[in-house]
Parts: C-alpha cells; sequence; structure tokens
C-alpha cells in the first residue's frame, strides 16, 4: 500500500469514526501534521485524537489547533511547565512522547496531576492545548483508545484487501481468453 493510499485510508477511517467531512481534513490537517510528524507521532494516532475530538463536537479546525497546541506545549515546554513536571516526578518532553505516543503521555500527564485543571492549565499554558488534554483523557478520554485501535484495524483490512482480494479479482476480470 502506497503512503498516498494509506494517508486517503486514514482520513476516510478518521471521517467515518469522527464528525468531520474529508474536506474539513484536507483543509485543515496542515495544521497539525508537520508538527505531530517531526514529535515521531503516527498520522493513526494523530488522526484518532482529530476523530475523538470531533465526536465530542468540536470543529475540525479547532480539534487541529487543539492537537498542536498540545504537542507543541510538550516538545518545547515553558519553563513554569518543566518546574511543574519535575515536581511532579513527570516527562513532559519530545523524548517521552515519541516513546509512549500521544495517548500514553496524556494519561500519564493527566494521572500524574490527578486531572487538577490548574496544574494541567500550567503544564499546557494555552487553552487550547490545555482542551485537548481535557477532552482524550479521563471520562471525557474514553473514545481516544477505542479510535487509535478502530484506525489502526480498518488500516489493517484495507492492506489485507489489497493484498488478498484486488489481485484475485483482477486476475478473473483481467483474464486473457
Amino acid at each position: 500500500m502506497s503512503d498516498a493510499q494509506r494517508g486517503a485510508d486514514v482520513m476516510f477511517t478518521t471521517v467515518k469514526l469522527g464528525k468531520t467531512t474529508f474536506e474539513e481534513l484536507s483543509r485543515s490537517m496542515f495544521q497539525v501534521a508537520p508538527l505531530a510528524s517531526s514529535a515521531g507521532l503516527s498520522f493513526e494516532e494523530t488522526a484518532a485524537a482529530i476523530a475523538a475530538l470531533t465526536q465530542q463536537g468540536v470543529p475540525t479546525a479547532e480539534s487541529m489547533t487543539r492537537v498542536r497546541d498540545a504537542i507543541q506545549a510538550i516538545i518545547k515546554p515553558s519553563a513554569e511547565a518543566e518546574k511543574v513536571a519535575e515536581a511532579l516526578g513527570l516527562e513532559f518532553n519530545a523524548s517521552a512522547l515519541q516513546a509512549n505516543g500521544l495517548k500514553k503521555t496524556f494519561d500519564d500527564i493527566h494521572e500524574a496531576t490527578g486531572g487538577d485543571i490548574e496544574v494541567l492549565g500550567r503544564l499546557f499554558g494555552s487553552v487550547e492545548g490545555l482542551g485537548a488534554v481535557l477532552s482524550l483523557t479521563g471520562v471525557d478520554g474514553k473514545l481516544f483508545r477505542p479510535m487509535v485501535l478502530m484506525v489502526v484495524f480498518a488500516l489493517t483490512a484495507a492492506l489485507l484487501l489489497s493484498v488478498t482480494y484486488v489481485p484475485a479479482m483482477a486476475s478473473l476480470l483481467l483474464r486473457v481468453k
């Protein structure tokens, strides 16, 4: 499966799982994709975060902004965020994000802070970044993990279909007589 096909499959799955359109995703993906990729996050997990946020009613462009700001706060924390993270014994940096992925990093942060909105606010700084973490962890975040799994399963199914069914059908339909 080509990267373009994989990307299209991820986006179509995001549309199916979230409350967005392919056009909205295409128009606003640039806000988060380069940063997420640079941070070592998979396109599937990033898209699952967008699907989970839009499923909660957050508009697509705002979802992109929230995820981007949360990632940015982790890979380039403020001096205050570094102090708070150190006091919590929390690894709050690009290495943790790359090693653990978005979901586990957010869950670790939520657990370390006890979900305290004031502490989370000091870590993330922006309302948008804070909004992503609050929406993707705790009670509201119950959809995020299933979204990640659904995106991965859909891609696996598409890959299996393209490797097994498509060649078989092509050979039947294109058989020379």
